[in-house]
């Protein structure tokens, strides 16, 4: 899952997980699950460390669904090429908050894009992500240059007939009414 800082990303997780209740609906996740959260904790390891034990931990409950907040942020290049190998093994589900584009890469089959509230799912790695969203850019952009060249021509062919009308206007019919 990809999206700008503030969107809602971590949010979204969270209300997936039942871990955020401030929100109208529901949601039932039918699978055993296991959760790495984004770094919080204050510890006696580094950053990378408790990271790194987290990311353990919830491998070894061999969960169906695991669901990783930020994974590669304090992880050295090393241990994220251990993770990335780690991840090509697992054979459950992963879903993946994350703004590093290599890892994404690396590891992803689907991209969920959060912007404006709403998701949408793009097939592929990142790469593919980001020139999907070029093609439906430029495709946006074309059907709105069209739009306009419409418009443009619909307003021509308006002052064209109003043109029309006044000049027939001033000329008067040319038709003679007699009266009885």
């Amino acid at each position: 899952m990809v999206g700008n800082n503030g969107v809602g990303k971590s949010t979204f997780l969270k209300i997936l997980l039942g871990l955020d209740r401030d929100f109208a609906g529901q949601i039932e996740v039918k699978a055993d699950w296991a959760y790495v959260p984004q770094l919080q904790e204050r510890s006696s390891l580094s950053g990378g460390e408790q990271v790194w034990k987290s990311i353990q931990e919830a491998f070894a409950q061999r969960p169906q669904l695991l669901i990783m907040d930020e994974p590669t942020a304090n992880l050295d290049q090393e241990h994220q090429e251990k993770l990335i190998k780690q991840i090509k093994r697992y054979r459950g589900s992963l879903l993946v908050v994350s703004h590093d584009r290599h890892f994404l890469n690396q590891i992803a089959s689907h991209i969920w894009h959060l912007e404006e509230e709403k998701v949408q799912v793009y097939l592929g790695n990142y790469e593919a992500f980001v020139e999907s969203r070029r093609a439906r850019r430029e495709g946006q952009q074309e059907s709105y240059e069209a739009y306009q060249k419409k418009v443009a021509q619909m307003k021509k062919a308006q002052h064209e007939r109003q043109a029309k009308a006044q000049k027939m206007g001033k000329r008067g019919s040319g038709i003679e009414v007699n009266q009885l």
